[in-house]
């Protein structure tokens, strides 16, 4: 499950990064799945570090002097030192582009992104449902200028449905524009027959 436009969004954020970072949830098919997807996008000179939620799951530090100026998700201008230290205030501590595995049970930056109603689709227990897996691409809702894909299921079917079609579109094995005729066309008959 994946809303329309976040395909060519995957496939965009794979061709721009070469570097990104992998954030699983807490269960061990998401751990898993980030070995997966680390490894699957190598040969296409995508480079990924598995970052633990110990390290991601913090504020993003910030200079005294950022601190007079930021405006991050929920602030704007000087930030004291109980501001300074809410990820849900100043952004995560992620050094760039991310994938988020898991879900919102495992995963708080999911759960976060839900939270913030910033999914294209609410999530449950029931849904993306046994054996399903959901993307969803953002940006600037984990921190200033972070782009993430949240790759989401409840089971490991799910999420290894997830990695599996992030890597389809992040190499551009489906193509990413449709097949469609055009407007208008016309056929005309040759006016000599080629020779066999």
């Amino acid at each position: 499950m994946y809303y329309g436009p976040d395909k060519a969004n995957v496939y965009r954020f794979f061709r721009d990064h070469r570097n990104i970072s992998i954030v699983p949830g807490t269960s061990a098919y998401s751990a898993a799945a980030a070995k997966r997807l680390a490894e699957i996008m190598k040969p296409y000179n995508v480079n990924a570090t598995i970052v633990g939620l110990d390290q991601a799951n913090k504020a993003r530090p910030l200079t005294d002097e950022q601190a007079l100026t930021w405006a991050g998700n929920q602030a704007a201008g000087t930030l004291n030192a109980e501001a300074r230290g809410n990820a849900k205030i100043v952004g995560y501590n992620l050094p760039g582009p991310t994938v988020l595995i898991g879900n919102a049970g495992d995963n708080p930056l999911i759960a976060f992104l839900q939270e913030r109603k910033v999914l294209p689709y609410t999530l449950t227990a029931d849904f993306p449902g046994g054996g399903n897996g959901m993307i969803a691409w953002n940006i600037q809702t984990l921190g200033h200028d972070i782009e993430s894909i949240a790759l989401i299921g409840n089971d490991a079917e799910g999420i290894n449905e997830a990695v599996g079609t992030a890597f389809r579109f992040g190499v551009g094995i489906d193509p990413l524009t449709p097949l469609e005729l055009p407007a208008a066309s016309s056929m005309t008959v040759p006016a000599k027959v080629a020779d066999r």
